[in-house]
């Protein structure tokens, strides 16, 4: 018995910041992010994999930053198997 497999994606994510003080909110910003998780899809990463996302909102937001961030993947741009999941 084999477990699932675990994938290295090249993954289009869109940001947006919002500064509560300020009352401004930014529009989207598009960028690349890696990320390593057993769910290859854009909707099931965001709902399932918490640590993907929160390793991919340190890498985007400062430590310091304190306004409201909304992160949302837009598409997989490459996926490569690199592993599986110990047995379940």
């Amino acid at each position: 018995m084999t477990g699932e497999p675990i994938y290295y994606m090249i993954l289009e994510v869109g940001y947006r910041k919002f500064y509560p003080k300020k009352k401004k909110q930014l529009p989207y910003t598009v960028t690349k992010q890696w990320c390593v998780s057993k769910y290859d899809d854009p909707q099931d990463i965001m709902i399932h994999a918490t640590h993907s996302m929160t390793s991919i909102k340190q890498r985007l937001f400062a430590k310091t930053y304190k306004g409201q961030s909304q992160i949302k993947i837009n598409k997989v741009l490459s996926k490569k198997e690199v592993g599986q999941t110990a047995i379940d």
